[in-house]
């Protein structure tokens, strides 16, 4: 047998317990949130953040949670904001977690620190980032700067992208769809991981559907379980992938004067596209949400900015207004 290049280090590496076996913290707010069935991916952002909260208590304070006062929870959000360079909207994100934390384990020592925060608007006043909504012309440009770039597995995410913007969907729903969720001839796409938990079915253009049907010949596995969109192992291809690949020539095209630098797009923008244009083709508010998933019709209305639907018509809002003696 091969040595391992490891036993040549002089100091051995200790084999360390994960970090949420050894605290006893994590490791029932783990439990507890699994029983609520939340999202693999909520449930780590949980434990990520609890793990930071659970060792500043720790390693700063020198105090278990449960001995905390409202001066320490105070120093806590002060490292978040002055330490760590965290954003108001997360801040805010990791108040609520706490509230859930302490409330699992009937803990009353937040209370006095939750009714100061309101009291002092702490939360209440930060706004949600809403982005921007990319354009046909804008999403163009995205798909032809990544065709001109040498990544390998560009046609695969060019046609990830062009399903985003057929669908809507979110691009966790996509990534998470399997051969057994689709009727390649008619179409058909059964999204059934999604963040309500109510499956929903969505279709796709016709020449989104035809490249989609010779590129998935090539995948590695074509088994009922396998996913749809492979990487060049047979696995899930990641988000954060599309999400990098997005940004970086949304930030290439607007180096270039292409796309202006005001412009605010991610890959969520895809979404909200797809959105704004079902609206502006007159398709109904409460038939989009149902299609695009959202828990409530104020949802959609939220996405579909009014502020920037009125840009869009402004030369039509314009003309009605000349017409009126």
């Amino acid at each position: 047998m091969e040595p391992s290049i490891e036993t040549l280090f002089v100091k051995k590496a200790k084999k360390e317990k994960p970090k949420e076996e050894g605290n006893k913290w994590l490791k029932q707010f783990k439990e507890e949130r699994l029983y609520d069935k939340v999202s693999q991916k909520t449930l780590d952002t949980d434990l990520s953040r609890l793990d930071i909260f659970l060792t500043f208590c720790k390693e700063r304070l020198r105090k278990e949670p449960n001995k905390l006062t409202t001066k320490d929870f105070i120093s806590f959000f002060n490292y978040l904001d002055t330490e760590r360079g965290i954003s108001l909207n997360t801040q805010d994100k990791y108040f609520k977690l706490l509230k859930v934390f302490y409330r699992y384990f009937k803990l009353n020592n937040i209370g006095e620190f939750i009714k100061e925060s309101m009291e002092r608007g702490r939360f209440r006043r930060i706004d949600k980032k809403h982005y921007d909504a990319i354009t046909a012309d804008e999403f163009d440009k995205v798909l032809k700067k990544i065709i001109q770039s040498r990544r390998k597995c560009k046609e695969r995410d060019i046609l990830l992208y062009r399903f985003l913007w057929d669908t809507g969907a979110r691009a966790g729903e996509v990534l998470d769809i399997k051969f057994k969720d689709v009727d390649l001839e008619e179409g058909i796409f059964k999204l059934r991981k999604t963040k309500t938990k109510e499956e929903r079915t969505v279709v796709c253009a016709k020449n989104t559907l035809a490249f989609l049907k010779h590129h998935v010949m090539f995948n590695i596995s074509q088994s009922p379980d396998a996913y749809l969109f492979q990487n060049d192992r047979g696995k899930k291809v990641r988000r954060d992938h599309l999400s990098k690949l997005f940004k970086w020539a949304v930030d290439e095209l607007k180096k270039e004067g292409k796309i202006a630098k005001n412009r605010d797009l991610v890959l969520h923008s895809v979404r909200h596209g797809f959105i704004t244009r079902m609206l502006d083709s007159g398709v109904p508010l409460e038939v989009i949400s149902a299609y695009v998933g959202h828990s409530t019709i104020n949802t959609t209305m939220i996405y579909a900015h009014a502020k920037e639907r009125v840009g869009i018509h402004m030369e039509t809002i314009k003309s009605k207004i000349n017409e009126v003696r």
